[in-house]
């Protein structure tokens, strides 16, 4: 596989020659891009949950920031979302954890499939989620979140021959911007 790999490379650097200084050129920069993919790589799976595939806290509170920043300095709306799997440990206890894995994985799915692109939606750790809703109101994100609701609440999530139906809880707060006063969340009832 090396071999075939630095003959392909070896043949591209003989067919670029007139137009690259040197051999050494071609490799140096082949190692550079390698490295780079690579950093790419590594720096998208520190930014993801490794089980539901979702943002995880980290990557969350960075967009967070830049999203509330954005919001108040040009007076959109923003609303923010946080999701608990309902008795989430009787799920573990009674089908166990690899079960529990599989739930939240299919949550975060449907998370995923119902969710605009421009929305964010991360694991906050353990069965929580959050949400946050640019260009939405609180109002607006209340709506969405209660589809989603319905659309847990309707699922049958198969592990193995189990049959396991689990609800979802909500809570959403927008940010309100006041006049010469710093922007605040408020609840949304």
């Amino acid at each position: 596989m090396a071999l075939r790999r630095w003959l392909m490379l070896r043949s591209a650097r003989e067919a670029i020659s007139p137009y690259v200084p040197s051999r050494f050129a071609v490799a140096a920069r082949s190692e550079y891009w390698r490295g780079r993919l690579i950093e790419c790589w590594i720096r998208g799976q520190s930014l993801r949950d490794p089980l539901t595939g979702l943002w995880n806290r980290r990557h969350f509170l960075e967009a967070a920031v830049k999203e509330v920043e954005l919001a108040a300095r040009h007076a959109l709306p923003l609303a923010l979302g946080m999701a608990d799997i309902d008795h989430f440990k009787a799920v573990n206890d009674n089908y166990g954890h690899l079960a529990g894995d599989e739930v939240l994985r299919r949550i975060a799915s449907l998370f995923q499939k119902t969710l605009r692109g421009t929305d964010i939606v991360a694991r906050f750790g353990g069965e929580e989620f959050v949400l946050l809703f640019p260009h939405s109101t609180g109002r607006d994100a209340a709506m969405t979140l209660e589809r989603v609701r319905r659309i847990c609440a309707d699922t049958e999530i198969l592990y193995g021959d189990q049959r396991i139906r689990v609800t979802v809880s909500f809570g959403v707060s927008e940010l309100q911007e006041k006049r010469g006063r710093r922007a605040r969340w408020t609840s949304i009832p």
